[in-house]
């Protein structure tokens, strides 16, 4: 990717929530930093695949996605006011996304969690500290 994650997710995630009526936000909060670029490609990959969810099963009237840098780390929050679902239970068969998520999530060392109930909405997060051994560029020797 040679474009920052802000930019990437601005161009790209609109298109994820094409297929519904629903506003589609995108917010950017504190002061970007460098990522890795397969770090940066398995974020954009977690907030393109919970924008296209919930276009596709929740029916929301909103989706928003918040990017935030502080001295922590990097928040990504993805938002809808859709349905929701029992959050406990197991995906429906052949529903892989949330368990890839999850995947992507472990693989840059961040942490990951979900929060959805029937009927209102639900709120995906995903917290990259910056201690993660993948979160910052590697140095070109």
């Amino acid at each position: 990717l040679e474009r920052s994650l802000p930019e990437a997710m601005r161009e790209s995630l609109p298109a994820a929530a094409a297929d519904t009526e629903a506003e589609f936000r995108f917010e950017l909060g504190g002061r970007p930093r460098p990522l890795r670029a397969t770090t940066q490609n398995h974020l954009l990959r977690i907030a393109r695949e919970a924008v296209r969810n919930a276009a596709r099963h929740a029916a929301p009237r909103q989706i928003e996605v918040r990017l935030s840098y502080d001295s922590e780390g990097v928040m990504l929050e993805i938002e809808d006011d859709g349905s929701g679902f029992d959050a406990v239970q197991k995906p429906p068969t052949g529903h892989f996304g949330l368990i890839g998520m999850r995947e992507r999530a472990n693989k840059i060392h961040a942490d990951f969690s979900l929060q959805s109930a029937s009927g209102t909405g639900t709120t995906i997060r995903v917290h990259l500290p910056w201690s993660s051994p993948v979160a910052h560029p590697r140095r070109r020797s």
